[in-house]
């Protein structure tokens, strides 16, 4: 696999270490930097931001009254 497509799918994956010693090894290199990042880091952050993200969990009132009242059941001088 060419070191660009793994550093797109480093970035994709959010494993920045591992990006960051790709582009160290091309840089190393002599790869043109302006190229590198227009053809393979601009596109791969242009994927990270088409991911869908869940920005809040909904579930939230549900576990809070579950575990509340669950505790609640369990202490004895809980008030009810």
């Amino acid at each position: 696999m060419a070191l660009s497509q793994q550093l797109f799918e480093a970035i994709v994956d959010g494993k920045a270490q591992l990006a960051k010693i790709i582009v160290e090894v091309e840089l190393e290199v002599g790869a043109d930097p302006t190229a590198f990042i227009c053809q393979t880091m601009m596109p791969a952050m242009d994927e990270v931001g088409r991911l869908p993200v869940a920005r809040h969990d909904r579930t939230w009132p549900v576990r809070v009254l579950c575990t509340s009242t669950h505790l609640a059941l369990n202490a004895p001088n809980a008030l009810v």
